[in-house]
């Protein structure tokens, strides 16, 4: 077996704690629609209840135009879940001494949940509208992704590795 060899099996390596997270996330998605039987019901009178919003002059997205708290809080819920699986797996990974990026990862996954809990937590609340939420969920995931980039960069250029 050559140098390259033992790298390619080291690309095609499974993540044990990704697969864990995709588990839980199934796990916690499914309990919700269990825990609350009319979900599927609501998320349907949403679908029907959408309309175009223009978000900017000539840029229309669909918009739900009543309230649904029991689809918002459903979303909080799984947020939260997600939040606390993601901080258990980095908190793992750390403890496991995993590479840096798997860390950065785990940490950029964490940030990008507790960003959408407070989303969710907003549509709960009523005091976010389409705009608002389009935005601060771009910005969840550009948060999400400078985290994970900044570890990495940082810790290669701090340890050269």
């Amino acid at each position: 077996m050559t140098g390259t060899d033992g790298e390619q099996k080291g690309r095609n390596k499974t993540d044990i704690l990704g697969l864990a997270g995709f588990g839980a996330f199934l796990i916690i998605l499914g309990s919700t629609f269990a825990a609350k039987p009319n979900l599927v019901d609501e998320i349907r009178e949403m679908i029907l209840d959408l309309r175009l919003e223009e978000l900017y002059p000539g840029i229309f997205f669909p918009a739900p135009q009543s309230s649904f708290p029991i689809i918002y809080n459903a979303l909080l819920q799984i947020c939260i879940g997600m939040f606390a699986v993601s901080v258990a797996i980095l908190a793992i990974r750390l403890s496991a001494r995993q590479p840096i990026k798997m860390g950065a990862e785990s940490l950029g996954d964490a940030v990008f949940w507790a960003c959408a809990a407070g989303i969710a937590s907003m549509m709960v609340a009523g005091s976010a509208n389409v705009l608002m939420v389009m935005g601060y969920f771009l910005a969840s995931i550009g948060a999400s992704m400078i985290i994970r980039s900044a570890i990495v960069l940082g810790y290669s250029y701090l340890f050269g590795r």
